[in-house]
C-alpha cells in the first residue's frame, strides 16, 4: 500500500526527506551518501 507524503512526514516514526534537483550539484554528491545509508539501515526504513 503506497502511503501519501503527509501520512509518512506525520506519523511517529523517523522520516529522512531528501528534496532532489537534477541540476543541483549538492544534490548529486549527496545522492550515493543517501543511498549507502539505505544500504546500512535495510529496507524496513523508509527514505
Amino acid at each position: 500500500m503506497k502511503q501519501s507524503f503527509n501520512t509518512i512526514v506525520n506519523s511517529n516514526n523517523l522520516v529522512l526527506v531528501d528534496f532532489f534537483a537534477d541540476w543541483c550539484g549538492p544534490c548529486k554528491t549527496l545522492a550515493p551518501i543517501l543511498k549507502d545509508v539505505k544500504k546500512e539501515l535495510g529496507d524496513d526504513k523508509k527514505l
